[in-house]
């Protein structure tokens, strides 16, 4: 198969060819924004495709060689797959003008699947549905906005994928990073000790010799510190803007199923357009999630009837609904089906905030429990509270919210649910179920 040359189309800065030559099987990538973190992981793809498009592999593996892109959301893809499309095509063009054939067979934009010659297949995925992406083996893959995917996701569904017979099990994980102890972090710290599978490197967004200079002086003199330093210098900063801490500790458990005679109460997040139905069940006295469920993509009759299906089982449990916008026509219609429904309207930035504030201390003391939803611990990590506008100045309140392009469902859900634990007893710190340690 014909092989082109990086000249051709790509041409890289040091330090991504600094990134090329290294041997290791996995790249961190700890890269502020605006360097390149995305060229680079798709020419290595590609080199990587070149090398072992040839090789002999058992007619038992299937596909003949699989890579992947994994995104931390289902919007968060959108970006990555219009790169992974331009730049293929790109090294389609350079090998057919130069007389060859080309690489790309077929392309599935609604499947997000490019399919290349020689029993290829690069698929994109997200890692907010972790059991969409279960049971594949990787030769090579690309872990883009790696910080922002659950440590669960690295531990129990990238690793296994990567270390699966017949596939060479290589990969680049790349990203700004967005706080300390997770999988990332570590991860990188590996890669800076002379790991015998792990090489890393930090990047500033001024290494970029193409970068407009004055526009990020501009930036560091108008946004918050902590943000420059991790966005443009990547930098691993205490996570200021984090909204809860101490979430470990109040990670236990399983879910129950119902007992007779015990009372509970249910937080309901309506979905809208391409959010999700979030279905939050606690036992108020316990203050301990029971019951979690999770829909999307499901029309208002829907809701309702899962709604009310999940009132009944547990033994007619009040809920605790937000009744702004689409609430409101919900409300009625289960109050009308004479269902226990007690609406918060979170229309302003004040009313979110008392909710969000509640659930913020509860998680600090560890008087509120749940089990180990990959999901919700996920959200709970990212939701961010922003106190400074971006001129640096302060806001007149906190504002809370999840960052652009994902969800916070399983976040307002389970506050929904917390807001109707009011008298719950304080119970003892209990101690944490632990994921899987980093393999070494």
């Amino acid at each position: 198969m014909e092989i082109v040359k990086l000249g051709d189309f790509y041409e890289p800065y040091g330090y991504q060819s600094e990134v090329h030559n290294w041997k290791k099987i996995w790249k961190v990538l700890k890269w502020g924004r605006g360097t390149g973190k995305g060229r680079c992981s798709l020419w290595e793809g590609v080199s990587k495709y070149f090398t072992w498009v040839n090789e002999e592999i058992p007619d038992s593996v299937i596909p003949r060689l699989h890579f992947g892109t994994l995104a931390p959301t289902y919007q968060a893809a959108f970006q990555p797959w219009a790169e992974m499309k331009e730049f293929l095509l790109r090294v389609d063009r350079a090998i057919i003008e130069k007389g060859g054939n080309g690489i790309i067979e077929k392309i599935l934009n609604d499947e997000k699947t490019i399919y290349l010659r020689g029993g290829c297949t690069w698929e994109l995925q997200s890692s907010d549905r972790i059991e969409s992406i279960l049971g594949r083996g990787y030769d090579w893959l690309w872990v883009t906005e790696a910080p922002y995917h659950e440590d669960s996701m690295w531990y129990n569904a990238v690793v296994p994928m990567l270390r699966r017979v017949h596939r060479h099990g290589e990969a680049i994980i790349e990203g700004r990073p967005l706080g300390p102890d997770s999988y990332f972090e570590k991860l990188f710290e590996l890669g800076q000790n002379d790991h015998p599978e792990v090489a890393s490197s930090q990047r500033t967004t001024f290494e970029n010799p193409d970068m407009d200079k004055s526009k990020l002086e501009y930036d560091l003199e108008n946004l918050p510190e902590d943000v420059f330093r991790q966005e443009y210098m990547a930098e691993t900063v205490a996570d200021e803007g984090a909204t809860f801490r101490n979430i470990g500790n109040c990670v236990s458990g399983e879910l129950e199923e119902p007992k007779d005679g015990y009372t509970y109460v249910m937080g309901v997040d309506l979905g809208k357009q391409r959010d999700f139905t979030v279905l939050t069940i606690m036992h108020p006295g316990r203050r301990r999630v029971v019951g979690w469920r999770r829909e999307g993509k499901t029309d208002w009759t829907t809701q309702k009837e899962i709604i009310q299906a999940e009132q009944a089982k547990w033994n007619d449990a009040r809920i605790m609904l937000d009744s702004h916008g689409v609430g409101d026509p919900i409300l009625d219609d289960l109050r009308k089906a004479k269902l226990k429904v007690t609406p918060i309207k979170l229309s302003s930035l004040q009313a979110k905030a008392d909710l969000i504030n509640k659930l913020r201390v509860a998680i600090e003391n560890e008087t509120v429990h749940f089990p180990p939803i990959s999901q919700l611990v996920r959200e709970l990590k990212i939701y961010r509270r922003t106190s400074m506008g971006r001129t640096g100045k302060a806001l007149e309140m906190d504002r809370f919210a999840a960052p652009s392009g994902f969800h916070d469902d399983c976040v307002i859900s389970l506050a929904l649910a917390f807001s109707g634990c009011a008298g719950g007893d304080t119970t003892e710190p209990i101690k944490p179920r632990l994921y899987a340690p980093l393999p070494v």
